[in-house]
């Protein structure tokens, strides 16, 4: 796994949704590099400096939109996709296996076959900078 201070906060499913990124230091941090992933999408986390415990939003419809019935997203450090160090976030819902869901697992960011039931669910919430199971998260 790769480390950051960033992680992913929050997704808001729908037509207007994002995925929240979130400084999880106690001091101000600059996202830059950073990425985020939906396959076949890979945005960049929008650069500037974030306040400790501050937020930054990547558009859903820069990651091919946010559907709660099934999904991804990943946040890197580097653009390697394939290589489990870069991997500094991961949560998938709907089912398992998703394209990038291997080297989350192999990160150590994300159990194996493990995915957040969304359906029906406007948001989902993470518990904080540790979420790395279905159970760190909260649908709403």
């Amino acid at each position: 796994m790769s480390e950051s201070s960033f992680y992913i906060s929050e997704i808001v499913f729908g037509d207007d949704g994002y995925v929240v990124v979130t400084n999880g230091s106690t001091n101000p941090a600059d996202p830059d590099g950073l990425e985020v992933c939906q396959f076949p999408e890979y945005p960049d986390v929008p650069a500037g400096m974030v306040e400790a415990g501050g937020s930054v939003q990547v558009p859903g419809a820069d990651l091919g939109g946010l559907f709660n019935d099934a999904g991804e997203v990943a946040l890197y450090t580097i653009p390697e996709y394939e290589n489990p160090d870069a991997v500094a976030g991961y949560v998938q819902w709907g089912n398992a296996d998703h394209k990038r869901a291997e080297p989350a697992v192999a990160g150590g960011v994300w159990p194996d076959n493990a995915f957040v039931e969304a359906k029906g669910s406007a948001k989902m919430t993470a518990a904080g900078p540790e979420a790395k199971s279905p159970d760190a998260w909260t649908v709403s």
